[in-house]
């Protein structure tokens, strides 16, 4: 990774980390996940309402560094209006771009992260990696937590 692509990413961290979309004072959604890092302390709770399988509203509330709460941030843009499948989906390309140790993913994966791809640099330190996926994991928690849901109701 150039130093002039590191340096933007590090800008859209902190932009992020600034100016959050999506964080409240209380998550108040109908399908949450609470996600903690016993290792630094990030601590964040992620709520999901869904309507006709698409997640119409994501909010999140928490505190952390700047790479769990930026990561929340972009999260929350990035899986506004996508279906859980496409969650999951994104979820998983996330945590394979957190395992690339730096290389980072091919273009078609990558432009799919959007904004997201910010934390490339971030996968080359084993310490971060989890601050990144915390809030996705979240979401990951609140998919599944709506999925069993639906699984109890006989699949409506």
């Amino acid at each position: 990774m150039t130093d002039v692509l590191e340096e933007m990413y590090q800008t859209v961290i902190l932009d992020e980390y600034r100016n959050s979309h999506g964080k409240v004072p209380k998550v108040e959604a109908e399908f949450q996940s609470h996600q903690y890092n016993p290792t630094c302390g990030d601590d964040i709770t992620v709520g999901i309402e869904v309507e006709d399988d698409r997640i119409v509203d994501i909010t999140w509330s928490g505190s952390g560094c700047s790479i769990s709460l930026a990561s929340a941030s972009i999260a929350s843009n990035l899986f506004l209006k996508r279906s859980t499948k496409e969650a999951r989906e994104l979820i998983a390309l996330f945590k394979e771009l957190m395992n690339s140790k730096g290389a980072g993913l091919n273009d078609e994966k990558m432009d799919k992260l959007e904004n997201a791809v910010a934390f490339m640099g971030t996968s080359r330190f084993p310490g971060r990696i989890k601050c990144a996926l915390l809030a996705w994991l979240g979401i990951l928690g609140a998919v599944e937590t709506l999925e069993a849901q639906k699984n109890e109701l006989g699949g409506k």
